[in-house]
């Protein structure tokens, strides 16, 4: 929460959400970005959307982050709730093989890394979330 708490720059998406970046020029590997997409509530409260840590590039004197669709906005998106599991499954586009990056909180991201994008997004525990934030559990 650092990154969104003390960022470097804050940059407005094109759909309502802040991305907020923060330069780390010493993590166990190596220097990384850290950029957070997330939306505002109330000037106090907000939620995560995404977080991606990439490597700098260093060239022709710049820094350059690597680019990855994130928030293209597809010509569709299908879903499929598992109600047993209580996993629910979105899917920009069809449906289709990808790497599962897991973010946290039961949040899984599934990546081409071919096209260098987001192509769909697991959320595990659904219902038991949603319940516990309505207050209903």
């Amino acid at each position: 929460m650092e990154t969104v708490a003390n960022p470097e720059m804050i940059q407005e998406g094109d759909f309502g959400e802040l991305l907020a970046v923060r330069f780390f020029p010493e993590t166990i590997l190596t220097s990384k970005f850290l950029v957070v997409a997330y939306r505002e509530t109330s000037p106090e409260d907000g939620f995560v959307l995404h977080c991606l840590s990439c490597q700098p590039f260093i060239g022709e004197e710049s820094v350059q982050m690597e680019s990855i669709k994130i928030l293209e906005k597809p010509a569709t998106i299908s879903w499929d709730y598992d109600e047993e599991a209580d996993v629910l499954y979105l899917s920009m586009g069809a449906p289709q093989p990808a790497v599962g990056m897991d973010i946290g909180e039961g949040v899984i991201v599934r990546y081409d890394e071919e096209r260098k994008e987001v192509v769909g997004l697991t959320l595990i525990g659904m219902r038991a979330r949603l319940l516990k934030e309505l207050g209903q559990q």
